[in-house]
């Protein structure tokens, strides 16, 4: 278990205990025509638990979440049954949000997808997550997440004959307003799916809702400001319902089946779930009287076809509920208020979302008005924009890095110090990776915020780092470790870069002196971690899964550079520099010896002997390692990346955007440019990067993805600085 206090004093780890040697199939040069030998590879084994750990993950799980994810599960737990099974799941591959919202002064923070419907909720900070269960009904990918349709969304009803503003007769736009972290949605609503003046002329037109949707600064609220626009002849009478499938929970949630707490929910002037086993509760609410509320306890159909149906994809429909109360898990609630507006008119209603361990409503001024809450969301974005940093880069770029920036920025924790991988509940990256932070604490010092990156190096991090000086794979924000796997031998030389970084940039002594305590431990781990052939000990690293354990040119050229960056920080700490230079020879020599010495320079040598693999990240040999450069690989590297995106073009955007920088810095900026440029073709509706887009246009996993965005403002960086 994580340790909370910081590290003191040096800690040395005894791999006899967890490191052993294995045979493996290793190829030598020439393999083709030499065939193959048994060769040793020197392997950390505890992360050969990972099957037993999520197994274990798995079991906390109630009858119901298995429920809702079952779909998820049976693609998923045959293969965990396989050591050599990477993949986790169909789950994973789903990204729903296309849009974000948080401040860097507030831990609440949601997600929305491209048709209005909240789908993830975080609170009370960023990087741990509540439960707003949503499925796509995808009939090409049923297993993407679970289902029932659900989230938080709003409609429209007349009649009887409801509209929500997620169905397809709905036309949506979504994108944020300029400079700011506030989005803008619309949603224009043909008046035959409300069966509005049928058959006459006047029912020409269209009731346009249009929605700004934001947290509203320093007030732990997220608001969503919907304006109701009738452009019909005939007068829209009715009622606007807010709609809300929840489970509040003090539980980590899982990468395939999501782990629920019983729930209370309770319908009066707005819809209150408490936890009944926990501290946190969720509060929705309005600025208008309500005029009807109900409460149900709700299930997903029997099939995908029998939950689509229905016109929430809940049954029973909350719709039909008078209940007040309900407790059990995944309940759902609706606020109903009156609507009357006449051709031509419209009407302005406001939802608010609150929760943590004692929500409380906005003060009434702020309820009261929304242009006093529209105006001081826009003076704090305002005043956070114009203080970028981002010096000499065109103006061509601009908008690219501001939304890159406050997306970074809004990941940030302001309590905890965690920056979070991204945005989702699905694939499950709320929670902190020390690599991905590193390198968000590195842009945000770049772009003038350098607040955040002081928190999360020399605060955050030494609080959980483990009594060896190791990190786990990930963390949520309140320090527990939320991963599957052990150690990856990446993220502690990374950390050590980071704090040089960051200290380059800002000059701040006493922040190194805060880090030196976590940073020497995480060095000395790394010292430690140098096996008999000069490279780090095999684990996964930025390609994480058991069968990814290797000695990869990814994380022994970053453990050169964190190692030099290392020595830089013990001189400043007035310690002795000797050992971290010594063993940053020793591994930039056995890495150049093992890897480049032959006919073709491999990437990998692991389980299945030396390999070939080369992805953009690969191109951090080049940047931001001085590896390549201290042993004249630059050129090899960055020719065989170059030779990569014109054949192959783009693939998992951080990793290109290594390639962005190390073509930079090797002084080919017409193809870096031509990489950037396709590249930022790539965003999500709301114009920020995901972590991966298909073929097919389609964005997947993290969305938005934190490391994605820090890449975006390094490389740019990089290339005009």
């Amino acid at each position: 278990m994580a340790s909370q206090a910081m590290v003191k004093g040096h800690t040395r780890r005894d791999f006899l205990s967890s490191v052993t040697t294995v045979g493996a199939l290793t190829g030598t040069a020439g393999a083709a025509s030499a065939g193959y030998r048994i060769s040793t590879l020197p392997l950390d084994l505890r992360n050969l638990g990972i099957a037993s750990s999520v197994l274990e993950r798995l079991s906390r799980s109630a009858p119901v979440d298995w429920e809702y994810c079952w779909d998820g599960v049976l693609s998923t737990v045959p293969q965990l049954s396989l050591l050599f099974g990477n993949k986790i799941g169909g789950l994973q591959e789903l990204s729903a949000e296309a849009g974000f919202v948080s401040t860097p002064d507030d831990g609440i923070a949601a997600g929305v997808t491209e048709t209005g419907r909240l789908s993830t909720l975080l609170f009370p900070s960023t990087g741990f997550t509540h439960q707003l269960p949503y499925y796509p009904h995808d009939a090409t990918a049923q297993n993407l997440g679970a289902k029932p349709h659900a989230g938080s969304f709003g409609g429209l009803s007349v009649d009887g004959t409801t509209a929500w503003l997620w169905e397809s007769s709905v036309d949506h736009g979504i994108d944020y307003e300029a400079g700011t972290g506030m989005l803008e949605l619309r949603y224009d609503v043909p008046p035959a799916a409300l069966s509005m003046g049928s058959g006459s002329d006047d029912a020409d037109g269209r009731v346009a809702v249009t929605e700004t949707l934001s947290v509203v600064p320093r007030t732990e609220t997220i608001a969503r400001e919907f304006t109701i626009r009738n452009e019909t002849g005939v007068p829209l009478d009715g009622r606007f319902h807010y709609q809300t499938q929840a489970n509040v929970t003090d539980n980590q949630q899982n990468f395939v089946v999501w782990e629920s707490s019983p729930n209370r929910l309770v319908a009066a002037d707005g819809l209150y779930w408490i936890d009944r086993d926990g501290p946190y509760e969720l509060l929705v609410y309005a600025d208008a009287p309500v005029d009807h509320s109900g409460v149900a306890r709700t299930s997903p159909g029997a099939t995908p076809a029998e939950s689509t149906d229905d016109a929430a994809g809940l049954l029973p429909s909350v719709l039909d509920s008078d209940r007040r109360a309900v407790e059990g898990r995944y309940l759902s609630g609706v606020l109903g208020f009156d609507l009357e507006v006449p051709p031509g008119g419209s009407r302005d209603l406001t939802v608010f979302l609150t929760g943590g361990s004692d929500p409380s409503r906005l003060s009434a001024d702020l309820v009261g008005s929304r242009e006093r809450r529209l105006a001081r969301g826009r003076r704090y974005w305002s005043n956070r924009v114009d203080g970028l940093a981002f010096g000499g880069l065109p103006a061509r770029y601009r908008e690219a890095a501001t939304r890159a920036a406050v997306t970074v920025s809004t990941l940030a924790d302001p309590e905890s110090g965690s920056i979070s991988a991204s945005g989702n509940l699905q694939p499950s990256y709320y929670p902190t990776w020390p690599r991905d932070g590193a390198f968000a604490s590195v842009a945000l010092a770049r772009t003038g915020l350098p607040g955040p990156a002081r928190r999360y190096l020399a605060t955050f991090l030494p609080a959980v780092q483990e009594a060896d000086g190791s990190f786990r794979q990930c963390y949520d924000s309140r320090g527990a470790d939320a991963g599957v796997l052990t150690i990856e031998n990446d993220q502690q030389p990374i950390y050590a870069w980071a704090v040089r970084e960051v200290y380059d940039e800002t000059g701040d002594e006493t922040f190194v002196e805060s880090a030196w305590p976590a940073v020497r431990d995480a060095l000395d781990y790394t010292v430690d971690a140098v096996a008999a052939n000069g490279l780090l000990v095999a684990t996964p690293d930025i390609q994480e899964g058991p069968t990814a354990a290797h000695q990869s040119l990814w994380t022994n050229a970053m453990a050169y550079e964190g190692l030099l960056s290392g020595a830089t920080l013990a001189t400043v700490a007035d310690a002795d520099p000797t050992p971290y230079r010594r063993a940053a020879e020793t591994v930039g020599q056995a890495l150049h010896d093992r890897f480049f010495e032959r006919d073709e320079f491999i990437t990998d040598a692991g389980f299945w002997g030396p390999q070939r693999d080369l992805k953009g990240f690969n191109g951090a040999a080049v940047w931001p390692s001085r590896w390549a450069a201290a042993f004249g690989e630059v050129g090899t590297i960055t020719g065989a990346l170059r030779r990569e995106f014109r054949e192959n073009g783009t693939a998992w955007v951080p990793g290109e955007l290594f390639v962005v920088g190390a073509l930079a810095r090797a002084g080919d900026t017409d193809t870096a440019d031509a990489l950037l440029a396709e590249i930022l073709t790539q965003t999500a509706p709301s114009g920020y990067l995901a972590e991966e887009t298909t073929e097919d246009g389609e964005h997947v996993l993290g969305s938005p993805l934190g490391w994605s965005s820090s890449m975006l403002l390094l490389a740019l960086d990089e290339r005009f600085r």
